[in-house]
């Protein structure tokens, strides 16, 4: 637990040092790729908000074991299958940020209609 917290911090140091530097913030997104769940919930304990995960199921699984304000990232490709579950079981996810075809941009805001998100 203390090491994650302490790359937390490391990292958060890098990033507002480089930050100022360049004249903009930047917001870390933790990937949370085959972790498992206690280890977020201690980077979480550390202040840790926004988790990216690259798998759909595993997003699938996760989100329902984390608090209410943890902000999900999807940050895999997301298959047109996979749409759906995800925003259904998902209602804390913030974005997707990688959308490969006009095909899977249209089905996500379909769905997002349909959900009314």
């Amino acid at each position: 637990a203390d090491f994650v917290k302490a790359g937390l911090k490391s990292v958060r140091n890098k990033m507002e040092s480089v930050c100022k530097e360049v004249g903009h913030g930047a917001e870390l997104i933790a990937v949370s790729k085959t972790k498992p769940v206690e280890l977020l919930r201690h980077a979480y304990d550390a202040g840790q908000r926004a988790f990216g995960e690259n798998y759909a199921q595993e997003l699938i699984e996760k989100a329902p074991q984390m608090p209410d304000d943890t902000e999900w990232h999807f940050i895999g490709k997301l298959q047109s299958n996979k749409i759906n579950p995800i925003l259904k079981g998902v209602p804390n996810l913030k974005a997707v940020h990688t959308v490969h075809s006009e095909k899977v941009a249209r089905k996500i805001g379909n769905a997002c209609k349909t959900l009314n998100r």
